[in-house]
């Protein structure tokens, strides 16, 4: 009876030891990784603000004020799409910083013939689209911009703008 019963132990335990597998069963999402990085001209979406970067461009400065010798003016051109009920406020003076390789942030350039804001609110449903500018030397191997709510606690959403 003893050998018996021991017998039966073994059997239950390889049974059981077969029937477990470490591969997910059919029902069970395959883990996909979240993009942290954006390129020009891709969107993204935080909290159902859509954010595209459109593009950049250099700001020449006119007759009365330019860039100081050695540095450059760039303007980054964004949309921000709310395809939420609620408005949305985007307060591009603190949500959106530009930084280089290294990790150093760029000073907010407030001088040059802008085409529209990036501070305001977006209404439900609607777009704002307009520039920011920042002082650059030109010599930056890489450049990202970076876009967080002010009271957010995501992290933020960074493109590459070059």
């Amino acid at each position: 009876m003893k050998k018996l019963f021991t017998g039966f132990l073994v059997i239950l335990i390889l049974l059981v030891g077969c029937g477990s597998s470490n591969e997910p069963e059919d029902n069970e999402a395959p883990v996909v990784e979240k993009k942290t990085e954006f390129a020009i001209g891709e969107t993204t979406e935080v909290d159902g603000l859509k954010i595209t970067i459109n593009g950049t461009r250099i700001l020449e400065g006119d007759d009365f004020l330019e860039p100081d010798e050695g540095t450059q003016w760039i303007a980054i051109d964004f949309t921000f799409e709310n395809t939420t009920d609620e408005s949305v406020y985007i307060a591009g003076i603190f949500d959106i910083t530009l930084k280089d390789e290294d990790g150093r942030e760029k000073e907010m350039n407030i001088w040059g013939d802008l085409s529209g804001s990036v501070d305001g609110d977006v209404l439900p449903q609607e777009k704002l689209s307009g520039e920011k500018s920042f002082v650059i030397t030109g010599d930056e191997a890489n450049l990202y911009i970076y876009y967080k709510p002010t009271f957010s606690s995501d992290t933020p959403i960074k493109f590459v703008v070059k």
